[in-house]
């Protein structure tokens, strides 16, 4: 994704279930690997359900351009373009498809979550509902 923000200039970088706002420190790793000056030129967004896990990635991060949000639609459009990431939490974010309204915000998403065979089913994990996603509908979404 680093290389991602290099190649697009000024973007803004969002990460879905943001928690501490752990992905500053992969870019900072980044730019200290490769030096291209991409870190600078970004805005954070991190998009984190419960207040303490935002309070205290904003103090774990007093000097990053950092916005957080306790919803994907609390984040306003963008005005540069957007990468995103979401390290399985949309299958906890989303009950439904609108999985892709937030992907279609982004111009370049990488999702790593549970998808199925069969249609759309919900199930509750430790008091939450964890919703996989059927391919049908995903391409349906998709297209």
């Amino acid at each position: 994704m680093y290389l991602v923000a290099v190649a697009l200039g000024e973007v803004e970088f969002c990460e879905l279930g943001s928690t501490l706002y752990a992905a500053h420190e992969k870019f900072l790793n980044c730019e200290r690997a490769f030096k291209l000056g991409a870190i600078n030129r970004m805005d954070f967004i991190g998009i984190e359900l419960a207040p303490l896990l935002r309070e205290t990635s904003a103090m774990l991060h007093p000097d990053v351009n950092l916005r957080l949000a306790p919803h994907w639609r609390d984040v306003p459009t963008n005005e540069e373009p957007r990468i995103a990431f979401s390290l399985g939490v949309a299958n906890y974010a989303f009950e439904t498809t609108e999985l892709f309204e937030w992907c279609a915000q982004n111009c370049f998403t990488i999702l790593r979550e549970r998808f199925c065979l069969t249609a759309d089913f919900t199930y509750a994990i430790m008091g939450k509902g964890f919703t996989a996603f059927g391919l049908d509908s995903v391409a349906d979404e998709a297209r």
